[in-house]
This record gives C-alpha cells, sequence and structure tokens, in this order.
C-alpha cells in the first residue's frame, strides 16, 4: 500500500504567509525593544505591558489588568494596530520600521512615511 499525500484541497496563498512573516518580524521587533514587563508609568503617563498602555490595550478591547496581558493578548492588540498602520502594505524592512515607529507615535509615522512617498 503506496500512501499518497494529495495536494491540499485550499490552496496555499504565499502572499498571505508573506504579510504574516512581515507582521511577525514587526512584531518580534518591537516587542524585543519594548519588553514584557509591567512598568508602573510608561514615559511618566500610565502604565504599561510589552509597550502598550493601559489606555490603547482598553481600546483594543483588553478588559482585565494590564498586569495580566499575556503575549498572545499583546500579539492581537499588534495585529490591530499593525493593520490600521498600513504596514503591511509596504516592503519587507520598511514595514517594520513604519510599524515601529507607528506605535510609538502614529502621526509621527504617517508624516515621515508622506515624505518617502513623494520620491
Amino acid at each position: 500500500n503506496n500512501l499518497q499525500v494529495s495536494p491540499s484541497v485550499f490552496p496555499f496563498n504565499n502572499e498571505l504567509a508573506q504579510d504574516d512573516a512581515k507582521f511577525q518580524e514587526g512584531l518580534k521587533f518591537v516587542i524585543e525593544r519594548e519588553g514584557s514587563k509591567h512598568v508602573r508609568e510608561d514615559g511618566g503617563r500610565e502604565s504599561s505591558k510589552y509597550g502598550i498602555l493601559q489606555s490603547t490595550a482598553r481600546e483594543h478591547g483588553f478588559k482585565g489588568n494590564l498586569k495580566d496581558l499575556t503575549k498572545a493578548d499583546a500579539e492581537v492588540i499588534y495585529r490591530k494596530i499593525w493593520e490600521k498602520s498600513g504596514a503591511e502594505s509596504l516592503p519587507f524592512p520598511l514595514s517594520t520600521v513604519h510599524f515601529d515607529t507607528y506605535v510609538n507615535s502614529p502621526s509621527a509615522a504617517e508624516k515621515i512615511l508622506s515624505k518617502f512617498q513623494k520620491f
């Protein structure tokens, strides 16, 4: 009996895999720089964890205590921020640079990107 593996019924979408790989690289970059610790007053403002401010976590649906934010929770929030930033439409590694800048200052990221788009 020869067991043959038939091709998947669903076609593999290489573009989606590339987009997810870009997000994963951006996420890794941001979390490495932001760290995973709970910070009571991030920049003299509110608390944060994984670089996500309490207000940002709430805005994206996190209802628990920020100290309890897991890496998986952070990934869900960062995925929403990634999509809002438009980073997925940019080539790698510009997508990561734009995402990292957007996380800290959406207006600065958009301003910088608009200057690049003029070229």
